[in-house]
């Protein structure tokens, strides 16, 4: 996925890449908030293998984060914002 942000980066950087609601992002505005996220959580000790929960308030945020957890090499767990803690507990368990 994150392959797919870069080569159209470098390709396309400038073009409208994303849209939601009234957001715009270029690939390359993209590509940068995809690697410094990725680079936080590489600092938090997120790495391949890791599980990390994805709770988002929209797209764009969604796409962020699932591309950055991906350039992790870690595993995604989208989550709906309101989900239970009992939900997200059982989640966990069935990620292991």
């Amino acid at each position: 996925m994150y392959t797919f942000l870069k080569n159209n980066a470098v390709l396309h950087g400038d073009d409208i890449g994303f849209v939601c609601d009234d957001i715009y992002l270029t690939y390359n505005m993209a590509c940068t908030n995809v690697e410094r996220l990725s680079a936080r959580l590489a600092e938090f000790g997120v790495q391949s293998g890791s599980k990390v929960a994805l709770i988002t308030e929209n797209a764009i945020n969604f796409i962020h984060c699932f591309m950055s957890i991906s350039k992790c090499k870690a595993v995604c767990m989208p989550m709906y914002l309101r989900t239970g803690v009992e939900k997200f507990n059982f989640y966990l368990n069935f990620m292991k």
